[in-house]
């Protein structure tokens, strides 16, 4: 047995591959990160930290930490746009997420109906 090989099945569980959608929920967390794909989730959190730090450093710009005085104005520029940029990535993911939702709850409600 090759070395590769030993080491796959030393550190892998064998219930790894099983499907975790038959696994019951631990918490209302994972089940929320279960209903969510996994891209959107990255976008929001992408989304919620570019907000959070383009705030942040436009407070400081404009506590007036940051200086000179046009050095701060032009951080201050780039941070607000950045906090705009991150709002709008925000309700992208969330959209798209409402969007996905309410699709199949249509197509769900059509096969239902016809039979």
């Amino acid at each position: 047995m090759s070395e590769s090989e030993e080491f796959s099945k030393q550190h892998i569980r064998p219930d790894a591959f099983e499907n975790t959608k038959n696994r019951p929920q631990s918490n209302k967390i994972s089940s929320l990160v279960n209903s969510i794909h996994s891209a959107d989730v990255l976008h929001l959190i992408g989304g919620v930290m570019q907000v959070f730090l383009g705030l942040v450093v436009t407070t400081i710009a404009i506590l007036g930490f940051i200086q000179p005085f046009w050095l701060s104005t032009l951080v201050s520029i780039a941070a607000s746009v950045t906090t705009i940029v991150g709002i709008y990535g925000c309700y992208s993911a969330l959209s798209a997420f409402n969007k996905e939702t309410l699709l199949r709850d249509a197509m769900r409600r059509i096969v239902e109906d016809q039979n």
